[in-house]
C-alpha cells in the first residue's frame, strides 16, 4: 500500500536506483543466461571459418570465465546483491570491449554484444540507470577509434553512428514503453485498491454491520487509498455544523469522538465542498477546523456524500505532507464519495425500514412486535437489577359509536390524539405502544403497580378533558407488575384481566390486578370466567363463518384439532393439557377471517404482498382467542408457524423457543393440508406425507412432533390415504 500510494502522489520508483522486485529472478536468468550464450560462442569463435587464431587463449578465458559465471548466477538468483547486478553490467561491458579489441577491432563482429546490454539494461533497470548504460555502450564501442589505425578508413565510423543512434532509440522505444506499462500497472494497483475498498464497506453495509462501524471502516478506507494521515465521515446538522459518525487517524489518537458536533468555517473548505457539492483540494485551511477534527495540519481534501440532490455530509482526508493533494487523489475521492453516498442512502433505508417495521403507521407508537422485544428486554433488565416494571393496557370506551358518528377518519384522527396524550405523561424511558385497533400497551420500567396507576390515571384524567369530538373520549385501564406476574405472556394476560374489570365496573376508571376476594377485579374475572364458555361457543361460530367463507377449508380446524391431541397423548401429555392443545388447535386459523377473500381463496401461489397478508392471520388467531384461551394456549396458536431453523413467522423465533405445543399444532395442520389436498397443495398418500414431514424435521417441524407422528404411525393411528406421492411446499 506505500508504494502504492507514492506511486498515487507522483513520486516516481526510478528516482532510485532499484530493479522492480518482481523483475529481479527473471532479471538474474537472463543475465546468467546471455553470459553462457555468450561465453560458448567465444570459445566456439576460433573454430569459425576465416576467425583469427591470434587470441586464441584470451578468449578461451573470457568464454570459459562467462560460462561459469553464467551458471554460478543460477544458483544465487535469490540471494544476489543488487550491487553484483550493478557491476555484472559493468563487467560486461568490459568483457565485449577486450573481445571486440581482440577480434579485430573496428573490424570485429562482437559488437552486436552491446546491444544485448542495451536491450537488458533498457528494460530491467530504472530509466536513469537504463540511459548510462546505452551512453556506456556507445562510448565503449567507440574505443577502436582510439586504439585501432583502421578504424577512420574501413567505415567503422558509419557504422559507430548508425549503431549509436539505433542504441539510443531501442533505449528509448524500451525505457519509455517499460514505463508506459509501470505506470499502468500503478494505475491498475490503484484502481484495484479503489474497488477492494469500496467492495469492503459494501460489504459491511451489505451485511448489516453497525452504522458507527461503517463509517469508522470508511475513514480507514479513504485514507489508505490516499495516504492520508486521518480521515473522517461527517454528517451535516440543520444548523450547518458536521457530526463525525467516523474516524480513523494513523496514530489512532484524534481529538474528535463520533457523535462531536464540528463547526464549518465560513468560507473554509469544508464549507467550500458543501457549497459546490465537489471535492475541494487545500494547503492552507481556517486555523483549528481540520485540527479540531482529525488533529492534523491544514493540508487535505474534502469530498461531499451527496443523497437526492443534497449534500447530506462530508469525508474529509487530511495530508500526511505539507502541501496539498493531486489532481488524482481527487478523482479517487469523488469515485469513493459517489459509493459512499450509496452505501449511507442503503444504511438510512434501512434505518427508515427498521423503524418502519417496530412503528404502528397511524400513531407513531411501538406496534405489536415492537411492543413483544421490549417487554421481554425490560423483563431481563428487571429480573437482572431486581427491579419492578409494570404494564397497563388501556383501550377507548366504545370506540365503535365513535367510528359510527364521526367516520372512520375521525376514528383515526381520536386513535392519534390519544397516542399523542399518552406520549405526553409518559417518561422518556417508558415504552408505548398500540397493539391492534383501540388497545395500547404502557410499559414501565422500575415501575410498581400504584405508581403506574397514578401515570395512568393522569393520562385517562388528560385524555378525558381534551379529546371531546366527535364525542368525548373515555379510557378503561389494567394495570398488573412483575411481582404478581414474572413472564411476559401472564404479565399482560392479568393486565388484560384487570381491564375487564374496569369495563366491567362500568368503564373510564383504571384497575390494578389484584387476587383479594370481592375485589373489583376479582369480580370482573369471575364474570368474565362465567362468559368464558360462551365466548368459546362463539369463537367456534366465527370457525364455522371461517368455513363458509373458504370452503376448501371445512371441517379442517376439527380434524388438526383431532390429530393434535392424538400427537399430545404419544407424547405422553396428560389429558388436561391435551384437552388444553385440542381447544388450541380448534381455533388455530380462526384469524383468516381478517384476509380478504381474493387471497384466502386464490389459486396457485400467493404474491410476496399476498404471502404478508396471509402470515398475518397467526397474530390475529391469537388476539381473537386472548380473551378465552389462557397465556399458554395464546402462545401456541401465535408461534404454530414458527419453525426450529428460525424461517418461520410472525416472531421468526426457533429452536427452544417454539413451545410444543405449537410445533405439534404445526405438524398437524401441516400433515392434514397434504393428505386432504387445497388449492395450492395437491393430495397426497399417507406414506410420501410421512417421508415429507421426515425430510423437514429440523428444519420445518421438530423432532420431538415428528417422532409423535411415527410413534402415532406406527401404533396405526393415521387413516391411510392411498394417492400418488407428490413433494411441494408445505404451510402458507
Amino acid at each position: 500500500m506505500a508504494r502504492l500510494c507514492r506511486a498515487a502522489r507522483g513520486i516516481r520508483v526510478t528516482d532510485h536506483l532499484e530493479i522492480d522486485p518482481a523483475e529481479r529472478k527473471l532479471a538474474t536468468i537472463l543475465s546468467a543466461a546471455l553470459w553462457i550464450v555468450g561465453g560458448a560462442i567465444l570459445l566456439l569463435y576460433p573454430l569459425l571459418p576465416g576467425a583469427s587464431q591470434t587470441e586464441h587463449t584470451p578468449l578461451t578465458v573470457i568464454g570459459t570465465a562467462a560460462v561459469i559465471w553464467g551458471t554460478l548466477s543460477l544458483s544465487i538468483v535469490r540471494r544476489r546483491p543488487l550491487a553484483l547486478v550493478h557491476l555484472e553490467t559493468a563487467a560486461a561491458l568490459a568483457a565485449i570491449t577486450a573481445v571486440v579489441a581482440m577480434t579485430g577491432g573496428a573490424e570485429s563482429p562482437a559488437w552486436i554484444y552491446y546491444l544485448w546490454v542495451v536491450l537488458f539494461g533498457s528494460y530491467f533497470y530504472p530509466q536513469p540507470v537504463a540511459i548510462l548504460v546505452v551512453v556506456g555502450c556507445i562510448l565503449v564501442e567507440s574505443a577502436p577509434l582510439v586504439y585501432d589505425g583502421n578504424a577512420l578508413s574501413d567505415g567503422f565510423v558509419g557504422q559507430l553512428m548508425a549503431a549509436s543512434a539505433g542504441f539510443a532509440t531501442i533505449g528509448l522505444a524500451v525505457t519509455n514503453g517499460k514505463e508506459l506499462l509501470r505506470r499502468l500497472r500503478v494505475r491498475a494497483e490503484i484502481v484495484a485498491a479503489e474497488q477492494a475498498a469500496l467492495r469492503r464497506v459494501a460489504t459491511a453495509v451489505v451485511g448489516g454491520e453497525r452504522p458507527e462501524s461503517i463509517y469508522r471502516l470508511a475513514a480507514r478506507e479513504v485514507a489508505a487509498l490516499l495516504g492520508g494521515a486521518a480521515a473522517a465521515v461527517l454528517q451535516l446538522r440543520a444548523d450547518g455544523a458536521g457530526v463525525v459518525l467516523g474516524i480513523w487517524s494513523s496514530d489512532d489518537v484524534v481529538p474528535a469522538a463520533p457523535g462531536v458536533a464540528v463547526a464549518l468555517a465560513p468560507g473554509g473548505p469544508l464549507a467550500r465542498a458543501v457549497a459546490s457539492a465537489g471535492v475541494v483540494r487545500f494547503d492552507v485551511g481556517p486555523a483549528g477546523e481540520l485540527d479540531q477534527v482529525l488533529g492534523s495540519g491544514p493540508a487535505g481534501i474534502a469530498g461531499p456524500i451527496v443523497l437526492g440532490g443534497t449534500v447530506w455530509g462530508l469525508v474529509v482526508v487530511a495530508a500526511s505532507r505539507p502541501s496539498q493533494p493531486s489532481e488524482a487523489e481527487s478523482d479517487r475521492l469523488d469515485a469513493f464519495c459517489a459509493l459512499l453516498s450509496t452505501a449511507v442512502a442503503n444504511l438510512e433505508d434501512r434505518a427508515r425500514l427498521a423503524a418502519e417495521a417496530l412503528t404502528d403507521s397511524l400513531t407513531g407508537l411501538s406496534n405489536q412486535r415492537a411492543l413483544q422485544q421490549r417487554l421481554a428486554a425490560e423483563l431481563a433488565a428487571g429480573a437482572r437489577h431486581r427491579r419492578t416494571v409494570s404494564v397497563a393496557v388501556l383501550d377507548i370506551d366504545h370506540f365503535k359509536e365513535i367510528n359510527d358518528t364521526g367516520g372512520h377518519a375521525a376514528g383515526d384522527e381520536v386513535l392519534r390524539q390519544f397516542a399523542a396524550s399518552l406520549q405526553a405523561i409518559a417518561r422518556a424511558g417508558d415504552t408505548l405502544g398500540r397493539n391492534g385497533g383501540d388497545e395500547f400497551m404502557w410499559i414501565m420500567p422500575d415501575t410498581d403497580s400504584e405508581t403506574a396507576r397514578a401515570a395512568v390515571q393522569r393520562a385517562r384524567e388528560l385524555i378525558s378533558r381534551t379529546i371531546t369530538q366527535p364525542l368525548r373520549v373515555t379510557t378503561s385501564a389494567g394495570i398488573c407488575d412483575t411481582r404478581s406476574a414474572p413472564q411476559a405472556a401472564e404479565l399482560v394476560r392479568l393486565a388484560d384481566l384487570a381491564l375487564y374489570a374496569s369495563k366491567a365496573e362500568g368503564r373510564n376508571q383504571v384497575t390494578v390486578h389484584a387476587s383479594q376476594p370481592g375485589s373489583a377485579l376479582a369480580r370482573g374475572g369471575e364474570r368474565q370466567r362465567a362468559a368464558d364458555d360462551e365466548t368459546a361457543g362463539g369463537l367456534r361460530a366465527l370457525l364455522r363463518a371461517l368455513e363458509a367463507k373458504d370452503p376448501a377449508t371445512r371441517a379442517h380446524s376439527e380434524r388438526v384439532a383431532e390429530l393434535a391431541g392424538q400427537l399430545a397423548r404419544v407424547a405422553g401429555w396428560p389429558e388436561q393439557r391435551v384437552a388444553l392443545l385440542r381447544d388450541a388447535a380448534l381455533v388455530h386459523d380462526v384469524g383468516k377471517l381478517g384476509v380478504a377473500d381474493a387471497v384466502l381463496c386464490k389459486r396457485g401461489s400467493l404474491t410476496g404482498r399476498e404471502r404478508r397478508q396471509m402470515r398475518e392471520h397467526a397474530e390475529l388467531s391469537a388476539r381473537i382467542a386472548g380473551g378465552v384461551l389462557t397465556a399458554e394456549q395464546v402462545g401456541w396458536i401465535r408461534l404454530h408457524h414458527e419453525r426450529p431453523d428460525g424461517s418461520g413467522y410472525p416472531l421468526g423465533v426457533g429452536g427452544d423457543s417454539i413451545p410444543e405445543g405449537a410445533a405439534l399444532i404445526a405438524l398437524a395442520d401441516a400433515f392434514d393440508v397434504m393428505t386432504s389436498g387445497c388449492s395450492w397443495s395437491p393430495r397426497r398418500s399417507t406414506r410420501a406425507a410421512l417421508q415429507e414431514c421426515a425430510a423437514l424435521q429440523g428444519k420445518q417441524f421438530s423432532a420431538a412432533a415428528v417422532g409423535a407422528l411415527r410413534a402415532l404411525e406406527g401404533a396405526g393411528g393415521l387413516d391411510d390415504a392411498d394417492e400418488p406421492e407428490l413433494l411441494v411446499a408445505v404451510g402458507q
